[in-house]
């Protein structure tokens, strides 16, 4: 008796997503230039000017930390600013 388990769905994360795409170009690469699973297609690749998956995810890295320096700033400017207005208001009761 055999009893067939539910296979689990789940979305595929950005990484997996990338990752499939990198391989799946390094496949399309190996058949059209007749390369074997063992030899590396990296210079076919750069050489046709197609960036690698580190250098199509470091500008998203760099965007992201950007994105969130701005934000710390914009929310410390924020802060001293109701902080001030406090501070005014406190003096304005005393």
């Amino acid at each position: 008796m055999h009893t067939k388990r539910a296979s689990v769905q789940r979305p595929y994360l950005c990484v997996e997503l990338l990752l499939m795409n990198y391989i799946c170009r390094n496949s399309v690469f190996r058949r059209i230039f007749n390369y074997n699973k063992w030899e590396s297609v990296k210079a076919v690749i750069l050489g046709l000017g197609r960036l690698n998956l580190k250098h199509l995810i470091m500008p998203r890295k760099i965007n992201f930390s950007h994105s969130c320096i701005v934000t710390y700033q914009i929310l410390h400017v924020a802060m001293l600013d109701v902080f001030g207005h406090f501070c005014y208001a406190m003096e304005m009761k005393s």
